[in-house]
């Protein structure tokens, strides 16, 4: 059985604060909880050198820094459920990376990414959970993963939802959903904040 992997986790000592597991053991390294988000959203960025409002928050050079200094974000084991029209296929033994290109498959190279800019909205759920909310059009391709979810106790389902309605799935049987929350709190904030803001 596999670690989870190396980020920021509730410490199991002390439910108030995060600790660092390194991807093999925790670390001295504590901080607070970061606050709960509230339906109050703070002042869009400014962008200093064109003075203008930014809402490409994944240019920032910040953005990705929770991922280490890559600041890319690679989850093995996973595979591509289906959902986007762009790449229909699905793709297993694969790499789900998020940098800051976007949301993306890899193998030994890219095998595709969506765009930061088509994304609407990101969600992080367990198998139970992404399987409840299939649709009849797509049961016949989920059909496999919503069994096979059953008897998991490692899986997360990533949903991506582009501007287009679309909604793209990624599988990882790596982390639980929990864990890859945690690792993706601030992009799930920046892609949700964003949206919200657009209603």
């Amino acid at each position: 059985m596999s670690n989870p992997i190396a980020g920021w986790y509730t410490n199991p000592t002390s439910p108030l604060e995060q600790r660092l597991w390194d991807g093999e053991q925790w670390t001295e390294e504590v901080r607070p909880l970061p606050p709960i988000e509230t339906e109050t959203m703070p002042p869009p960025t400014l962008t200093a050198a064109r003075g203008v409002v930014s809402d490409r928050w994944w240019e920032e050079p910040a953005a990705f820094k929770s991922f280490g200094r890559s600041g890319k974000l690679m989850v093995t084991h996973s595979k591509y459920l289906g959902g986007w029209s762009s790449h229909p296929d699905t793709k297993a033994g694969s790499v789900i990376a998020i940098d800051q290109s976007g949301v993306g498959m890899r193998a030994l190279k890219p095998t595709f990414t969506i765009p930061w800019d088509q994304i609407v909205e990101m969600a992080v759920e367990g198998p139970e959970t992404a399987a409840k909310r299939v649709t009849a059009t797509r049961v016949l391709a989920l059909g496999v993963f919503a069994l096979a979810a059953k008897k998991k106790s490692k899986m997360a389902v990533l949903s991506v939802t582009l501007l287009s309605g679309e909604e793209a799935l990624f599988q990882t049987e790596q982390v639980t959903s929990l864990e890859l929350q945690g690792k993706l709190a601030s992009i799930l904030s920046q892609v949700n904040r964003q949206s919200r803001q657009s209603r």
